[in-house]
């Protein structure tokens, strides 16, 4: 019953983020919506109450190292949170895509110089310096098969445009219970 109750809730909160998704890109480029205080810590939480399951059934361990909590920024909300989403879900593609025993994503949330501060870091090895610098840009992917290239050039967009705030990546080596990790490090950052 327990998890009957559960998987509803889940359920309920991945049809309505999936409507605020479709009204987020219906509403995209509209200049009257309004912005609202909202909590950063509990935005990145519900966004990975979200993904959960996908993350479970791919055998990734989420780590979240929140050094500050509770930081409130005026801004979109649901922008915010589809940002998040695609990176979410792009880190969990290029694990997918490689043969390691302990797959993981690092999110920190963080105040630094008056900024909020998100890092999300995997340990998929990294992204080819060769693209490196091409990731944002409109219609380029790596995802030949299945990707349209519009994901993180969307990212960027809403972050940039709705919440005041940039994101860059680099490839970064990090350190997790004495085990050296590579990957990419995508951090966004949202002025105070």
């Amino acid at each position: 019953e327990q998890f009957l109750d559960n998987s509803v809730k889940k359920a309920n909160l991945l049809t309505s983020s999936m409507s605020n998704t479709i009204d987020d890109f219906r509403s995209f480029f509209k200049t009257n919506k309004i912005k609202e205080q909202f909590d950063l810590h509990d935005s990145i939480e519900d966004s990975l109450e979200l993904i959960d399951s996908t993350y479970k059934y791919h055998e990734i361990k989420l780590i979240k190292n929140y050094l500050d909590k509770h930081i409130l920024i005026n801004g979109y909300k649901n922008e915010f949170s589809q940002a998040l989403l695609n990176l979410l879900n792009n880190a969990k593609d290029a694990l997918s895509n490689v043969d390691l025993e302990n797959k993981e994503v690092v999110i920190s949330l963080y105040i630094e110089n008056k900024n909020a501060i998100i890092d999300i870091c995997d340990n998929a090895g990294g992204i080819s310096p060769l693209v490196i610098n091409k990731i944002f840009d409109p219609y380029f992917t790596t995802k030949y098969d299945y990707g349209t290239g519009i994901g993180l050039y969307m990212t960027e967009e809403m972050l940039r445009i709705h919440l005041n705030g940039s994101i860059s990546v680099l490839n970064d080596t990090y350190f997790y219970e004495g085990i050296e990790y590579t990957g990419a490090k995508f951090t966004i950052k949202i002025a105070l």
